[in-house]
């Protein structure tokens, strides 16, 4: 197997969660292996064509769908025995896969529309900190936190009857649409910092925040646990919850609204993530996996995975992903999958800085490419809030819901 795995990935093959289930015939290893370094050259030649105008996305679209059309007939040879199973999963991993190939190159469709124009010293040094590092942090006001808290009490006070009622899941414990009052005092905070034009002039593309979901994590949350119970790995992994966004380039903030210790969560990070080296076809295909596997029509025949668990609670799952060759069986939230008494495990937590720090504290990083999570809660509650950068992302979307339109929808799997 060709060395182009993504940093911090998990061997699956000494997972005694998915080891049983490991079903790919290794014998078309070479073959996936080649047919992926064509994907990853081709990959890169069309993002510096789109961002030369030399090429217009659906035109790259097309040249991508005809290179996975090999891809896809091994990964069927590679799965002769099991073929009937097999296919439906194939068929939306494919169409995840296009999904995440369509958004990456838009974006180098659209990046020539945006010219950074660096006005003085402190714009330089803003937009280099995060261009070169990922991240930034810094402190609100004592003023501004306490706007910030009276303008979302009544969000934490609804999210604290919930955990009261029995919430307990993600889902349950934030909310995402807050008031325009809000969203206008927020976005003045990050503007008169300079980090809309920052984070602009990073991505070359004209950026704003305009995302923002207010969260509690309490200590009896549910969607933290195992997910390998089954096989007698009952406690939460230490490596829990270390993830990269599945977006491409998708700045987001974490703005503290408690005083965070090490007891209660704190965000962490993988500096060095940042800079890491992300074969093309492979990030897509991690960012793909979970969410072909997710799925309605995939999910629909996996009774048992666990409500909030994630879809890997299910055997069935498993064996779908292990008919994955080594090379794609990749997950962009693979922290949960790191065994405790791994050398990646090892590694990821000495590398690992976690932001212990007072309420107002904010980090503003690239969710993508910055390894991260958030941590788990062992003694009270903590509130915090998340801010996504949004860009206008029409191209990608767009072409891809027309893709799919079209009759039969792409030539993939043969």
């Amino acid at each position: 197997m060709s060395q182009s795995l993504l940093p911090f990935q998990v061997d699956y093959a000494s997972h005694p969660g998915f080891a049983p289930h490991l079903a790919w015939d290794a014998r078309q290893d070479a073959a996936i292996d080649e047919a992926a370094d064509i994907l990853n050259k081709l990959l890169g030649d069309l993002e510096s064509a789109l961002t030369m105008k030399r090429l217009t996305l659906p035109e790259a679209v097309g040249v991508v769908n005809e290179a996975l059309r090999p891809v896809m007939d091994i990964l069927l040879a590679g799965n002769a025995a099991h073929a009937a199973q097999f296919r439906p999963f194939l068929e939306r991993f494919y169409l995840e896969t296009v999904r995440v190939i369509v958004d990456d190159l838009a974006y180098f469709e659209r990046r020539n529309s945006y010219v950074p124009v660096i006005n003085n010293a402190a714009e330089m040094a803003l937009r280099n900190e995060l261009g070169v590092k990922g991240f930034l942090r810094w402190s609100l006001q004592p003023d501004e936190l306490a706007a910030l808290r009276r303008q979302l009490k009544r969000y934490l006070d609804a999210l604290e009857t919930r955990h009261q009622q029995g919430g307990r899941t993600r889902e349950a414990l934030s909310i995402n649409d807050i008031d325009p009052e809000s969203v206008a005092l927020l976005s003045d905070m990050f503007q008169r910092r300079g980090l809309n034009k920052a984070v602009s002039d990073v991505r070359h593309e004209k950026t704003q925040v305009s995302g923002f979901a207010v969260e509690i994590s309490p200590d009896d949350n549910d969607w933290w646990h195992s997910r390998y119970e089954d096989v007698g790995l009952t406690a939460p992994a230490r490596a829990a919850y270390f993830h990269s966004d599945e977006s491409r380039d998708v700045f987001k903030a974490i703005v503290y609204l408690d005083d965070v210790s090490d007891e209660l969560g704190p965000f962490g990070f993988i500096p060095a993530s940042f800079a890491a080296a992300r074969p093309r076809l492979e990030w897509a295909v991690a960012r793909a996996n979970l969410t072909a596997l997710a799925s309605p029509e995939i999910k629909k025949t996996l009774p048992d995975v666990h409500p909030t668990r994630g879809v890997f609670t299910s055997r069935g799952a498993r064996r779908l992903f292990g008919m994955l060759p080594p090379r794609f069986r990749l997950n962009s939230h693979f922290g949960f999958d790191v065994l405790d008494d791994s050398d990646l495990c090892q590694s990821l937590l000495g590398q690992e800085v976690k932001v212990v720090a007072p309420a107002g504290h904010v980090i503003v990083f690239d969710g993508s490419r910055v390894v991260h999570r958030g941590g788990l809660v062992r003694r009270g509650r903590r509130a915090a809030l998340q801010v996504v950068f949004d860009v206008a992302k029409e191209n990608g979307s767009k072409f891809y819901r027309h893709l799919t339109a079209a009759q039969g929808g792409p030539a993939h799997v043969g």
